[in-house]
C-alpha cells in the first residue's frame, strides 16, 4: 500500500459479487462495499463481518443500522444510513478495511487489526511448509532470523511499522488514540520483538508511550501453549503504572494466535480508566 496510493480519493461504488459472503471465524477482509443515495443522505453498504460495521459506526456516529433487505441479502451483510453525504474519511477507511485483516470481536477491545496473514496457504502442502506473507516474512526475520542482530532486527522492525502507522493514519479510530500501549513478551528480562513495535509506533506517531507492567517475570511462549492453556497463563499478569482516566488507547504488538494477550492487555487498560481500547498487530496466524 502507497503512500500516495492511501490518500487519493476512493471511488465509493463496486460491481455487486454474485456469491454468498463467508466469514473466516480467524479474521476478514472487507470483501467489497457500495454508496448509494437515499433521502437527502445515502446508504453505505458492506460485504463483510459485524467488526467491520461497528469500527465504521464507531468513527463515523452519523451511521445508522438498517436491515439489509431480503433482496439483495446474498450480496450484502449491513447497510449502514446517513443523513449527511459520504466523507473521504469513510471512503479511506473502507479501502483500508478491503486490505487489512479485521480480527472477529475481543471483549474490552473497540476494534483489532492485523496487517496480514502469517502465512500464505497453498493446496495439498502442510500447512507447516505455507510460506510465509510479505509482512509475514518482515515479521519471522525480526523476531527470530536476526533476533541477536540489533541493526538488522530495527531494520525489520521499521519496515513493518511503517505499514502500521500508514493504517494508524488513515483509521480514524486508531488514529485518535491518546496513547500507544505494549503487550510484554513472555520474558520481562527481554525487550520483546512486539513491544519494540508498539515503542517505534508511538514515537512515529508522536503518541505516549505505555510500557505495561508484568506479574510474573516469565510466562510460557503464546506459540508453545495450547488455546487454554493461553487464557489461563496471561489472565492478570498484566497492569498499567499509570492513570488513563478518559483517554484511547492503542495496543500495538508482532503476532497474534489466540488473541489472549491484546485481550488480557485490554484489560488491564481499561482498568486503568482508558475509554476505548483498540489494537493493531502485525500478522495474524492462519492456527489458533
Amino acid at each position: 500500500m502507497k503512500r500516495h496510493e492511501a490518500r487519493r480519493k476512493v471511488t465509493m461504488s463496486q460491481e455487486h459479487p454474485s456469491h454468498p459472503f463467508r466469514r473466516d471465524s480467524r479474521g476478514n477482509r472487507l470483501e467489497n462495499w457500495r454508496v448509494t443515495n437515499h433521502a437527502g443522505g445515502h446508504r453505505l453498504w458492506l460485504r463483510g463481518t459485524r467488526e467491520m460495521a461497528d469500527q465504521v459506526t464507531r468513527v463515523a456516529p452519523e451511521y445508522r443500522r438498517v436491515l439489509v433487505p431480503r433482496s439483495v441479502a446474498a450480496h450484502w451483510t449491513h447497510a449502514l444510513r446517513s443523513p449527511r453525504a459520504p466523507r473521504d474519511e469513510v471512503a479511506r477507511l473502507m479501502k483500508l478495511l478491503s486490505e487489512v485483516i479485521t480480527l472477529p470481536f475481543m471483549p474490552s477491545v473497540a476494534g483489532a487489526i492485523a496487517l496480514d496473514w502469517y502465512k500464505q496457504p497453498l493446496d495439498e502442502v502442510d500447512p507447516y511448509s505455507w510460506p510465509n506473507t510479505e509482512v509475514g516474512e518482515l515479521v519471522h526475520r525480526g523476531k527470530y532470523r536476526f533476533q541477536f542482530h540489533p541493526r538488522l532486527r530495527g531494520r525489520f522492525g521499521l519496515e513493518i511499522t511503517s505499514r502500521m502507522c500508514l493504517v494508524i493514519e488513515n483509521h480514524p479510530g486508531l488514529r485518535g488514540a491518546d496513547v500507544v500501549v505494549n503487550v510484554p513478551g513472555h520474558d520481562s528480562s527481554q525487550v520483546s520483538f512486539g513491544s519494540q513495535l508498539a515503542a517505534t509506533v508511538a514515537r512515529d506517531t508522536q503518541k505516549p508511550f505505555v510500557k505495561l507492567k508484568t506479574k510474573d517475570p516469565f510466562r510460557l511462549a503464546a506459540k508453545s501453549a495450547h488455546v487454554e492453556q493461553r487464557a489461563k497463563t496471561i489472565r492478570g499478569q498484566f497492569s498499567v503504572p499509570l492513570s488513563l482516566d478518559g483517554q484511547n488507547a492503542l495496543i500495538v504488538d508482532d503476532v497474534v494466535h489466540s488473541g489472549e494477550s491484546i485481550r488480557e492487555a485490554a484489560r488491564a487498560t481499561l482498568a486503568a480508566g482508558a475509554n476505548l481500547v483498540y489494537g493493531l498487530c502485525a500478522v495474524r496466524t492462519r492456527r489458533s
